[in-house]
């Protein structure tokens, strides 16, 4: 199921990751330990960890993206070692939610990237090499597999819009 996709303005947001370089195939084969690494290490630091983010840096389909795997911060961190904290900046984003599997993130950025493209929306980023490089492309996780069923994961997707 998915959310009519709408336009909304954003405030900063604040987040700790690790930036990985893996192609496309391999997304879905570390994210959950990845993500499991930055929660622990937000804990350990008597942090606050919010909802688990992929931020798409740069995307090459057919060769190595560039992705921040990271949570939203409720609290203060101090980075250290391959941690780092971000922040997405403000601005306009474009954004859509689904609720359903992961797997069928692909399909539903494809026609998120499609309903901005009928509409003439650009997306805040520019072409690097054969791929393309976004200040701020995410998915957000609003909810654990642990905790519900494949068809109620809920994922939300914000693609900051060009000015």
């Amino acid at each position: 199921m998915l959310t009519t996709p709408t336009i909304v303005d954003r405030d900063s947001t604040p987040y700790v990751a690790v930036l990985r370089r893996v192609p496309m195939a391999e997304i879905g084969r570390i994210s959950a330990s990845t993500h499991d690494l930055v929660l622990d290490f937000v804990r350990q630091g008597g942090g606050e960890p919010g909802a688990p983010l992929i931020k798409y840096n740069l995307v090459d389909m057919d060769g190595i993206m560039e992705l921040e795997f990271g949570v939203l911060l409720n609290s203060d961190v101090t980075a250290t070692g391959e941690f780092f904290v971000g922040e997405l900046p403000a601005g306009r984003y474009a954004t859509i939610t689904h609720t359903g599997p992961y797997d069928e993130l692909y399909d539903v950025t494809g026609l998120f990237v499609g309903w901005a493209k009928e509409r003439g929306i650009a997306w805040d980023s520019e072409p690097e090499g054969a791929g393309e490089r976004f200040v701020s492309r995410v998915e957000t996780y609003l909810n654990d597999p642990a905790d519900v069923a494949e068809q109620e994961l809920v994922t939300q997707l914000d693609f900051k819009v060009r000015d």
